[in-house]
């Protein structure tokens, strides 16, 4: 064996890349023959092979034949394990250190399985990341063995969807009010949690190293205790629901100075009320809700040095799309200041509203930008046009993702700003949603100068109308990128 395997450090990496980011059977396979090749390769290829796991299923494998029962649906014991055969079990448990479980993966576990886990003294004693996508009360006794204060990340949800809400029970508020006590050195938590804002405070008060919190509503106790939080780096929550003593006004008192993401959700009980005749554009009758006001107080609440905004409204009657509901360049204005900004998702916002102009003075504020998804899919009348895509290519040079709509339509592409804009060749493809469209030929070959290595332009699947246009768009794109790879090629 070379000097240079050695080391622990060493053999570690190796058997990391050899797994995966993900664990192909492959890679775990070859690990598997690695432990068992020398002495030397065991204990580093059982630490990586075991280091992140789904399901029990692995633990289970692991014990002998005539404990194991098995059949096409599930797997159970045959009989209560001996102390040797704990610690065939244990020796692998003390290397797992992520665990994702699945609804399935309880699903193929009996109830033997779940007493004889939940009976073990320590089950993983050094887990630190920790997903649970179930909400069935049966099993959070097996839940609970696993929250040890080793943890640093948790993930709840319900089913294979990521991140769909748990519904709102006693048991589920006693679950998480106890995790402050039971994970104390947290720092990600991702829960959506249905109705309990108090539950959620009772564990989110009690954790002094939170980075990353991902919930649902959240009182001003919590948003007091989460704004003097100097690890807190990204925050995602719901802003409605509160009650009378938990003012809106206190919220925008906070100072979140250390987080630069953060996700905004109002969800489906903000109503609407409809007036009976179309408004200006500039009225919007949104109830108790004033959209202005609150950007004003969320561009007061968080830092300059913001670098991901993703602002979601959930409405249950209408749309912010209705013309007689659009917002005005003032609803988006105070987000200006937010120069740092490398993503921004406003799919809420109706472009009708925005021209061109407007649209370059975003631009320049943000220059750092990455990820630009701004108005929805379904607006049947933006009003920004081919040079609001100009401008946007012209002053965020770091672009990698576009969503956005507006009126493709021929320009003059010898004129400024067309002809100073530098072309962007990071980007391969683009989601304009509902954008009216005239001489997909023009367009298609001023995009192709404006976006070289374009080769997509996706939109909105409903609107068959304008749809085969696009389609030309796209047939003349993926030519124009294989003629200048060609060129390319011959110099």
């Amino acid at each position: 064996m070379h000097i240079c395997l050695l080391p622990t450090e060493t053999l570690l990496d190796i058997f990391a890349n050899i797994r995966g980011q993900r664990g192909s059977s492959r890679g775990r396979a070859t690990i598997a023959a690695l432990a068992r090749t020398c002495r030397k390769f065991k204990e580093p290829a059982l630490d990586t092979l075991w280091e992140h796991t789904i399901g029990f299923e692995p633990f289970i494998s692991c014990l002998p034949d005539d404990v194991v029962k098995r059949t096409t649906k599930w797997v159970s014991l045959k009989r209560h394990l001996f102390s040797g055969e704990w610690k065939i079990f244990a020796q692998y448990a003390h290397r797992v250190r992520s665990l994702i479980i699945y609804d399935v993966d309880l699903d193929m576990i009996s109830d033997r399985v779940v007493q004889a886990l939940v009976s073990m003294p320590s089950l993983l004693p050094k887990l630190r990341e920790l997903q649970w996508w179930d909400e069935r009360e049966s099993f959070f006794p097996l839940l609970r063995a696993l929250l040890v204060p080793t943890v640093r990340s948790m993930k709840f949800g319900s089913g294979l969807y990521s991140y769909e809400p748990w519904t709102s029970s006693f048991a589920k508020s006693t679950l998480l009010a106890s995790l402050g006590a039971r994970c104390p050195s947290a720092q990600e938590l991702v829960c959506a949690y249905a109705d309990d804002s108090h539950a959620i405070c009772e564990f989110v008060c009690d954790w002094k190293e939170l980075s990353h919190l991902r919930t649902g509503i959240l009182n001003t106790q919590s948003l007091r205790h989460l704004a003097l939080l100097p690890s807190l780096k990204s925050l995602h929550f719901r802003i409605h629901g509160f009650d009378d003593t938990q003012s809106s006004t206190t919220v925008t008192m906070l100072r979140f100075l250390s987080c630069r993401s953060v996700v905004l959700s109002l969800g489906d009980d903000i109503e609407i009320e409809y007036p009976q005749d179309p408004l200006d554009d500039s009225e919007l009758p949104l109830g108790s809700l004033d959209i202005p006001d609150l950007m004003v107080s969320f561009s007061e609440c968080f830092s300059p040095t913001l670098e991901y905004i993703s602002i979601d409204f959930s409405l249950s009657y209408g749309s912010l799309n209705e013309p007689y509901l659009a917002l005005g360049f003032h609803a988006v204005a105070p987000l200006l200041l937010f120069s740092r900004l490398t993503t921004l998702k406003l799919a809420w916002f109706c472009t009708s509203t925005i021209d061109d102009a407007t649209l370059k003075k975003m631009a320049q504020s943000w220059p750092q930008i990455k990820e630009f998804r701004f108005g929805s899919i379904t607006t049947n009348s933006p009003s920004l046009t081919f040079m609001g895509l100009v401008h946007l290519i012209q002053h965020c040079r770091h672009l990698r993702d576009i969503s956005m709509c507006f009126r493709a339509c021929s320009i003059d592409t010898s004129c400024e700003p067309f002809s100073k804009t530098i072309p962007n060749k990071k980007i391969t493809s683009i989601s304009l949603g509902h954008s009216p469209i005239t001489d997909p030929i023009a367009v298609a070959c001023q995009l192709h100068e404006l976006l070289p290595h374009l080769t997509t332009v996706g939109t909105y699947r409903k609107s068959e109308d304008f749809n085969c246009d696009w389609k030309r768009v796209n047939k003349y794109l993926a030519a124009l990128a294989e003629d200048a790879k060609t060129r390319e090629k011959l110099g």
